[in-house]
C-alpha cells in the first residue's frame, strides 16, 4: 500500500483552508450586498413614510408659506439616501479606523519617534475635508429656492395641464432659458465648491504625500545602515503603503459622514415643525347641533400687512343654508376657511354650538365638517373610490351604498357610460378615463355627501358647470342636506336665492344680510350685483336681444 507523502499532507490542508476562506469572503460579499439593499430599501420607505406623516399632521398654513416649502423640499430632497449614506459611512469610518490604528501601531513599533508625526501632518487634511462638507451643504442649503424653481419649470413643460398653455403661448423656449439659467445658477455655486475642494486636497494630499516618503526614506537609510533589519523595512513599507492608502479612504469617508449628517438635519429639521394646530388635542362633544357664530373676527395672513377680514360678526343656525356673496376677494373663502378651521383667527372668535373651535378637537371638528373647494379635485382612482373617499372607512368596500349615492347626487348617469362602470379608473396619469373640470366637481359634491356631516361649506364648486346642470345640482342637494347647516358661496344667484340668508362682503366686512327678497329691495350692492349677473344670464341666452 502506498503512503501519502508527509510533506504533501501541511501543503494540502493549507490549500484548503485558502480556499475556503477565498469561498467565505465571495460569500460575505454577496450576503453583505444583500444586507445593504435591505437596508436600503427599508430605511427609504421608513424615513419617506415619517416625513409624509408628519406633512399630513401639519396646518395648511405651513404649506403656504415660502421658508416652509424650501424646508419641505430638503427634506423631502433625498432624505432617505443621506441618511442611508450616513449609516453606510459610519460603518466603514468604523472599519476604516480599526484598520487605521492596526496599521499605525505596526509603524509605531518599528519606528516609535517619527511615525506619530504622520498624526499632525494628516490633522488638517482632515478638518479641511470637513469645512467643505459644511460649504458644500451651506452652498446646497442656500440654493433650496432656485432647485425648487428649476423643479417648477420642469412641472411646466412635462405636466399635461400645463402643456396646452405652455405650447399656446409659445413658452417652452422662455421655460427652458430660464431653466437653463437657474440651473446654471447652481452649477456655478457647486463648482467653486468644488474647486476649493479639489485644491485644499491637493495641498494636503502633498504634504502628507512628501511626510511620507520623508518617513519611508528615513526607515531606508537606518536599514542600509544596519541600525534597522530588513524583515523590518519590508514590514513597516507594506504597513505604510496599506497605511496611506486606509488614511486617504478614512479622511473622505469621514468627510462623508460628517456631510450626510448635515444632510439628515434637513429631515430632522422638518420633523421638529410643531403644527399650530394639533390634530389630536380638545373637546370632543357627544353631539353637534350645528349653530356656527363668528364674533368681531380679524384674520391676517402670513406676511401681510392688512387683515383680510375686518370684525366679521355673524350667526348661523342649526339646518340654516346660508349664503356668502360678493367680488372676488371680499372675504367669502377666508370666512369659511375659518369656519372649517384651516386657520386659526387673528382676533375674535369662530364657535360652533357655543364653543370656541380652538377648544375643539381638530379631529372631531373636522369629521362632522364636509368641505368642497372652487378647484376641482383630482383623485387617480376608480369612479367608486373617488364617492367612497367622503368615509372610506365606511364606504370603501360597500358598492351598494356608494351607488346609492351616485344615483342621489346624479353621479350614476355618467358612471354608467364609463367602460368599466364603478371600476373606471379615473384620471390620466394612471387611468384611462378624464373628465371635465365640471365632471370632476359633480364628483366631488357626491364625495362630501357620502361624509354624512353635519356641516357642509360649498366654495363655488359649480363654477365649472352650466345653469341648468347648477341649479339641478343645488335643488337636489338642499333635499338631501335637508336639516343640515349649509354655507353655500358662489357667484351665481340662480342657486344663491335659494339660501334662507345671504351675507353680502365687501372688503374683508359684511355689508349686507338678509333674504334674497329683502336684498333686492334694499336697493344696495346686493341687488346691484344680481342686475349684472341677470344681464349676463340673458346675455348668454339671447346675446342678440340683449345687444338690441
Amino acid at each position: 500500500m502506498e503512503v501519502a507523502d508527509p510533506d504533501i499532507i501541511p501543503i494540502a490542508v493549507w490549500l484548503g483552508i485558502s480556499m475556503g476562506l477565498i469561498f467565505l469572503g465571495a460569500l460575505c460579499e454577496i450576503v453583505e450586498r444583500y444586507c445593504v439593499q435591505r437596508l436600503t430599501d427599508e430605511l427609504m420607505l421608513s424615513v419617506s413614510h415619517q416625513v409624509l406623516s408628519h406633512a399630513a399632521e401639519l396646518d395648511l398654513s405651513f404649506f403656504e408659506d415660502l421658508e416652509s416649502q424650501d424646508m419641505l423640499f430638503r427634506a423631502n430632497q433625498s432624505s432617505g439616501q443621506d441618511f442611508l449614506r450616513f449609516v453606510l459611512d459610519s460603518i466603514d469610518f468604523v472599519s476604516m479606523l480599526i484598520q487605521f490604528c492596526s496599521l499605525f501601531s505596526v509603524m509605531f513599533w518599528i519606528e516609535p519617534f517619527l511615525t506619530p508625526l504622520l498624526l499632525p501632518v494628516s490633522l488638517p487634511w482632515m478638518m479641511y475635508q470637513w469645512k467643505m462638507s459644511k460649504l458644500k451643504y451651506e452652498v446646497k442649503r442656500s440654493r433650496t429656492t432656485k432647485r425648487r424653481w428649476t423643479r417648477y419649470y420642469t412641472r411646466l413643460l412635462l405636466d399635461r395641464i400645463n402643456v396646452s398653455n405652455t405650447k399656446l403661448f409659445n413658452l417652452a423656449p422662455l421655460l427652458l432659458k430660464r431653466f437653463q439659467e437657474t440651473f446654471r445658477e447652481v452649477i456655478d455655486a457647486d463648482k467653486q465648491v468644488y474647486s476649493k475642494q479639489a485644491t485644499g486636497s491637493f495641498v494636503a494630499t502633498a504634504v502628507f504625500t512628501m511626510a511620507f516618503i520623508l518617513l519611508i526614506g528615513w526607515i531606508g537609510y537606518e536599514t542600509l545602515s544596519g541600525k534597522n533589519s530588513i524583515e523590518n523595512f519590508v514590514v513597516f513599507w507594506a504597513a505604510a503603503i496599506r497605511f496611506r492608502a486606509c488614511l486617504s479612504r478614512l479622511v473622505v469617508t469621514l468627510a462623508g459622514s460628517l456631510g450626510s449628517m448635515l444632510f439628515v438635519t434637513n429631515m430632522l429639521e422638518f420633523l421638529e415643525t410643531r403644527p399650530r394646530i394639533d390634530q389630536h388635542s380638545g373637546i370632543t362633544p357627544a353631539a353637534i347641533h350645528g349653530v356656527i357664530t363668528l364674533e368681531q373676527v380679524e384674520f391676517c395672513y402670513t406676511g401681510c400687512t392688512e387683515p383680510t377680514l375686518k370684525d366679521i360678526s355673524l350667526s348661523i343656525q342649526p339646518g340654516e343654508t346660508v349664503a356668502f356673496v360678493g367680488a372676488n376677494g371680499a372675504g367669502k373663502t377666508t370666512t369659511a376657511k375659518l369656519i372649517a378651521r384651516f386657520y386659526d383667527v387673528t382676533r375674535g372668535s369662530v364657535k360652533i354650538d357655543q364653543t370656541d373651535i380652538r377648544d375643539l378637537s381638530p379631529d372631531w371638528l373636522y369629521k362632522h365638517i364636509a368641505y368642497v373647494g372652487q378647484s376641482p379635485v383630482v383623485f387617480e382612482a376608480t369612479a367608486h373610490e373617488n364617492i367612497a373617499f367622503g368615509d372610506w372607512q365606511r364606504l370603501l368596500n360597500d358598492y351598494e351604498a356608494v351607488k346609492n349615492i351616485a344615483v342621489k347626487t346624479g353621479v350614476d348617469a355618467m358612471v354608467r357610460n364609463m367602460s368599466e362602470g364603478y371600476d373606471t379608473r379615473l384620471g390620466r396619469l394612471f387611468g384611462q378615463y378624464d373628465l371635465s373640470g365640471g365632471q370632476w366637481q359633480q364628483f366631488a359634491i357626491a364625495r362630501v355627501l357620502a361624509k354624512e356631516a353635519d356641516i357642509y361649506i360649498l366654495d363655488e364648486p359649480t363654477s365649472n358647470l352650466d345653469l341648468k346642470t347648477e341649479h339641478d345640482i343645488f335643488s337636489r342637494f338642499q333635499k338631501l342636506t335637508k336639516g343640515k347647516t349649509t354655507i353655500l358661496i358662489s357667484h351665481r344667484f340662480s342657486s344663491v336665492s335659494m339660501a334662507d340668508r345671504i351675507f353680502v362682503f365687501e372688503e374683508g366686512e359684511i355689508v349686507e344680510s338678509g333674504t334674497h327678497e329683502a336684498l333686492l329691495s334694499l336697493g344696495g350692492i346686493y341687488a346691484s350685483l344680481y342686475k349684472i349677473h341677470s344681464r349676463g344670464v340673458r346675455f348668454q341666452s339671447d346675446p342678440d336681444k340683449v345687444a338690441r
